[in-house]
C-alpha cells in the first residue's frame, strides 16, 4: 500500500502524447509498475488524461490530475477493488477518501472476486464448495482442467483410495496414468505409421482425456470424442491396451422398443424370439444385428394390431395372418414382411410355445424377376472416364474384370497379390492376372506406397482413414468411387458374369468355379444367358 497524499511529486505531461521506447517503472499518475510506453505513463492513464478534464483529488489529496467526478484514476481503481461484487458508484461520492492504494501492475486487469466482464454475479453453489482438508491417500490434481468453450467435458471424480496398477503384455506390472497411456498410443501409432501431427494431437487428447477422467480406468468411446483429435486410431490403441469400454449391450434397449405396448403373453414370445436370434441356440445359427433389427422391425405394425383382440400369438389364426401379410403393399415389401413372420412363427412352433404353425401353407406366388441386359460400350466408357484415380481404377478392374463383390474387395491382403507371378487369390479361387490387371495394380501399390509409407495395414485396398488403422476401406467409400456414373459395383459385377455366360455357355457349374459364387448363383445367370441366347438366335417377326 502506497500513500496518496505522500506520493512524490508528479512529472509534467509531455507536449506530444505520442509513445516513445517503452521503459520499466511506475506510472507517474497511477503508480501501476510495469511498461510504460507514454512518457513515464501507463496506457491507461494517458487514455483517462485524454478524456478527463484536470483538478484537484478530493479522495488523495492530489492536485493536478485528472479526475471524475473529483477522483482520479486510482481513487477509481481503490474503489473498484473494495467494491467486490457491490457497484462502484455506490462507495464513490464527493466525500469518499482513499489514503491509500493497493499497488498492481500496469496493463493488467483486477480480477474483482464474482464479478465477470458483460455478466451477471453467480453466486457459489453449495454443491460446490470444496473442503480444505481432504482425507486419504492417492494423486490429488495438481490444478484444474480449463475446459474449451465449445467442448463439454465430464465432470470430475474424486481422486482414488489406492494407485490402480495393470499388467502389461510382458507381465510387468505398472501404475496407470495418463502420461504412461499416452506414451503406450503414441508407439502405437508410431508402429502404424502415423504421422508427427497426429501422434500430437492423440497424445494431447489422451492425455487430457485420463488425466480429466483420473482414477476411472477405461474411457467409452463417446467420452473420448470430447477432447478432440482424431477419435477411430486412439480408440483402435486404446482398445489394444484394454482401456476403451465396450459400447453396453444394445439388445435391451431394443427388446424395450419392440415389447412397448404388447401384451405380456405376446411379449414373452417376441422376447424370446429376438434374443435367439441374436445369440443363436439348437440348430440355430446366430444372424447379423441388421438382420434382427429388420426382422423385429417387420413383425412389430403385425403384433400392435393383432394385440387389439388377443392375449397371446397362439390365439393367432391361419386367416388374420394371411389378411395381414396381404394388407401389405405389394412386391418386396410384402415379401420381407412375410420372411420375418415365417421365422417368428416357425420358431415358436418349434420351441413348443404354439400349437401350430399359422404361416404355414401361404405362397405369395413366384417372384418374377427382371431381364438382367448387358451393359453397353457408352456404359463402360463412362465408368473409364469417371476413374481418375489409382484406386478407381484398381476397383474398376477388379471388379469388371475378375467379377468381385464389395464385400471380396475389402477382404483381399497384400499376401494374396502375387505381382511378379501374375496371381490374385479372390474368394478362395486363384486368379490369373492379364498385363492391364498386373499394371493397374502395380500403380496402385506404388500410390500407396507413397502415400502411406509406414502404415501397416494389411489390406490391398485402404483410404486414408484406414491406413491409420488395421481395418479395411469402409462400405461406404467403396460405393461411393462411382457415385455419378449411374452405374454401382454390383450392376457391374453382374455384368461381369452375364458375360462369361454369354462367351463360354450357360453352365452353372463353370459359372462357380470361376467365380466362387454358388450353385443357385450360378444357375440364376446361366438362365438370364439362355434367355438372352434364344432372343438373339429367334428371326425378327416380318410384318405381312
Amino acid at each position: 500500500m502506497v500513500a496518496g497524499a505522500a506520493c512524490r511529486p508528479l512529472r509534467e505531461p509531455e507536449s506530444s502524447a505520442l509513445p516513445v521506447r517503452p521503459v520499466v517503472g511506475s506510472c507517474s499518475d497511477c503508480q501501476h509498475y510495469g511498461w510504460l510506453a507514454y512518457r513515464w505513463r501507463c496506457g491507461a492513464c494517458e487514455s483517462w488524461n485524454r478524456s478527463h478534464p484536470r483538478g484537484n483529488c478530493s479522495g488523495c489529496d492530489r492536485v493536478g490530475v485528472a479526475v471524475s467526478r473529483q477522483h482520479c484514476r486510482g481513487c477509481w481503481k481503490q474503489a473498484a477493488y473494495l467494491a467486490e461484487p457491490l457497484n462502484t458508484d455506490r462507495l464513490l461520492s464527493p466525500t469518499s477518501r482513499f489514503p491509500h492504494h493497493q499497488l498492481a501492475l500496469a496493463g493488467l486487469r483486477h480480477a474483482t472476486p464474482g464479478v465477470r466482464r458483460g455478466r451477471p454475479v453467480r453466486r457459489p453453489r453449495q454443491q460446490d464448495a470444496k473442503p480444505d482438508v481432504v482425507s486419504g491417500s492417492g494423486q490429488l490434481p495438481l490444478f484444474p482442467l480449463v475446459p474449451a468453450l465449445w467442448k463439454r467435458r465430464p465432470r470430475r471424480t474424486a481422486p482414488p483410495a489406492a494407485p490402480i496398477s495393470v499388467t502389461t503384455p510382458s507381465g510387468r506390472p505398472v501404475i496407470l496414468n495418463a502420461f504412461w497411456i499416452a506414451q503406450q498410443v503414441d508407439e502405437y501409432g508410431r508402429a502404424r505409421g502415423w504421422s508427427p501431427a497426429l501422434r500430437c494431437q492423440a497424445w494431447a487428447a489422451v492425455t487430457e482425456a485420463f488425466t480429466d477422467r483420473f482414477p476411472q480406468r477405461a474411457i467409452s468411446r463417446s467420452d473420448l470424442r470430447l477432447y478432440g483429435g482424431p477419435t477411430q486410431p486412439i480408440a483402435d490403441a486404446l482398445a489394444h491396451l484394454g482401456l476403451l469400454i465396450d459400447p453396453a449391450d444394445p439388445l435391451p434397449e431394443l427388446l424395450a422398443r419392440r415389447t412397448a405396448g404388447l401384451p405380456p403373453g405376446m411379449a414373452a414370445d417376441l422376447t424370446v424370439w429376438i434374443t435367439v436370434l441374436r445369440d443363436g441356440g439348437v440348430r440355430r445359427r446366430p444372424r447379423s444385428w441388421k438382420t434382427v433389427t429388420e426382422y423385429s422391425g417387420r413383425v412389430r405394425p403385425l403384433l400392435m394390431s393383432w394385440a387389439r383382440r388377443h392375449q397371446h400369438l397362439r390365439e393367432v389364426s391361419a386367416q388374420e395372418v394371411r389378411q395381414a401379410l396381404f394388407a401389405q403393399p405389394p412386391g418386396s415389401a410384402r415379401r420381407n414382411v412375410f420372411v420375418a413372420a415365417r421365422s417368428l412363427f416357425g420358431f415358436l412352433h418349434r420351441d413348443g410355445r404354439l400349437f401350430t404353425n399359422p404361416a404355414v401353407g401361404i405362397h405369395l406366388g413366384t417372384r418374377q424377376e427382371s431381364a438382367l441386359l448387358p451393359l453397353t460400350e457408352r456404359d463402360y466408357q463412362r465408368l473409364v472416364t469417371h476413374a481418375t484415380s489409382e484406386l478407381h481404377r484398381a476397383v474398376l478392374v477388379l471388379t469388371a474384370v475378375h467379377g468381385a463383390r464389395p464385400h471380396a474387395l475389402r477382404a483381399l491382403r497384400l499376401t494374396d497379390l502375387d505381382l511378379g507371378g501374375g496371381r490374385l487369390q479372390l474368394c478362395g479361387v486363384s486368379r490369373q492376372l492379364d498385363d492391364l490387371g498386373v499394371a493397374v495394380l502395380a500403380d496402385w501399390l506404388s500410390y500407396r506406397r507413397r502415400t502411406w509409407p509406414l502404415t501397416a495395414n494389411p489390406h490391398l485396398l485402404i483410404s486414408a482413414v484406414g491406413a491409420l488403422t488395421d481395418r479395411p476401406i469402409s462400405r461406404n467409400t467403396l460405393a461411393g468411387l462411382f457415385h455419378g456414373s449411374g452405374i454401382t459395383l454390383d450392376r457391374l459385377r453382374m455384368d461381369r458374369h452375364l458375360e462369361e455366360a454369354l462367351a463360354y455357355g450357360p453352365d452353372p457349374l463353370h459359372l462357380a468355379g470361376t467365380f466362387g459364387v454358388s450353385k443357385a448363383t450360378g444357375i440364376r445367370y446361366a438362365s438370364h444367358a439362355k434367355q438372352l441366347l434364344a432372343d438373339y438366335a429367334s428371326p425378327p417377326c416380318s410384318s405381312p
